[in-house]
């Protein structure tokens, strides 16, 4: 079932506690990781991604404390994607801890969890999760995985990498395993995929034999929640660039936020951002009350956001005028994001499917 009764209605309302905690990640943000306009396409930035997991715990915050984790849920990790988003963060939590980690939890595999969460929680090491399947070979009773997988997300530098072959899902160790890599130019610098290429690779099978499908399935689900509130809160980020700009800018003796026209675009976004944002929290608290009915919450997250993100940054663009389709200026790095982000695991016609199949419609 994926639909909540009156009786099991989910209350998403913020507290005091995720609003401080979005406060905390933040300014932290503010202080280490602020948006600029970089010359040329640079990775992430390891010291700022250690820092972060040091001071605010970022990669743990929802991994079990058995693990290594702080223990909170998919509610607290929204509300750091969000400002994550805001800022446009460069850095492997979204491959290492939304895709990875979860892929690992959700496979109920506690063995590989025990060894290779707490690397992930602290930040020493990261991984990245290939959704293209392998070919496998059995040689001298180990498992060897050869195949091509394109844009791996940070796949580049990833430690470890999930690899589904034969219906099963693998665990391939590149710091030991000769894993070809090459990183590829993509739209969005602070998403950098790459193309792996694995050749009789050894490799760890993990979770329940056969189960890669559904484990997969469900790691998109709540990665999209994830990939949404992050959208959410860099659409918002977006905004409020905008109306500053209408703010300042004049034209004809007026600022042209003073303009009808401008007031209603901006009006228009604001109603996209609202809605966008709560149907991520919602999705959020579903996530962590109500697993089994996240699947339809997941797909209204996502198409509404998906699209709130991606009108914003191009309706941004047009209220900056000229300013807005410079190399300086940051609103082509939000629209790259947007772009990127729109095709990572689904684009709003996809979510509406899903959608119009779960309401029959």
């Amino acid at each position: 079932m994926n639909e909540l009764s009156v009786e099991e209605s989910v209350d998403f309302r913020t507290t005091p506690e995720l609003a401080e905690l979005a406060q905390i990640v933040r300014g932290f943000l503010d202080k280490h990781a602020p948006v600029t306009v970089p010359g040329e396409p640079t990775p992430y930035d390891a010291k700022v991604w250690r820092l972060a997991c040091d001071q605010l715990e970022l990669a743990a915050l929802a991994l079990p404390e058995r693990y290594g984790g702080a223990g909170f849920g998919v509610t607290e990790q929204a509300v750091a994607a969000s400002e994550m988003g805001r800022a446009l963060l460069a850095s492997p939590y979204f491959a290492s801890v939304v895709l990875a980690a979860n892929t690992l939890l959700v496979s109920g595999d506690d063995e590989v969890c025990a060894e290779v969460l707490p690397g992930l929680a602290r930040g020493t090491t990261t991984a990245a999760v290939a959704w293209q399947p392998c070919d496998k070979t059995i040689v001298d009773g180990e498992v060897r995985l050869s195949g091509s997988m394109d844009a791996v997300l940070d796949g580049a530098t990833a430690d470890f990498v999930v690899v589904p072959a034969d219906s099963s899902l693998y665990l391939v160790d590149t710091r030991s395993a000769d894993v070809g890599r090459t990183a590829l130019s993509g739209l969005d610098w602070t998403r950098p995929h790459a193309a792996l290429e694995l050749d009789g690779v050894p490799a760890r099978p993990f979770g329940t034999p056969g189960a890669a499908t559904g484990v997969l399935r469900d790691v998109r689900r709540l990665a999209t929640v994830v990939l949404a509130a992050e959208q959410a809160g860099a659409g918002e980020r977006v905004l409020e660039m905008t109306v500053e700009y209408s703010l300042d800018r004049v034209q004809f003796g007026r600022p042209i936020g003073s303009f009808q026209a401008i007031k209603h675009k901006c009006a228009e976004l604001l109603v996209r951002l609202r809605c966008a944002r709560a149907a991520v929290d919602y999705a959020a608290k579903v996530a962590d009350v109500r697993p089994d009915a996240l699947e339809l919450a997941a797909a209204l997250a996502g198409s509404s956001a998906t699209n709130a993100f991606l009108t914003t940054c191009l309706d941004s663009i047009q209220i900056h005028g000229g300013v807005g389709f410079t190399w300086e200026h940051r609103a082509h790095l939000y629209l790259r994001r947007a772009l990127s982000s729109e095709r990572l695991l689904g684009d709003p016609a996809r979510h509406a499917e899903t959608l119009g199949r779960l309401l029959g419609v």
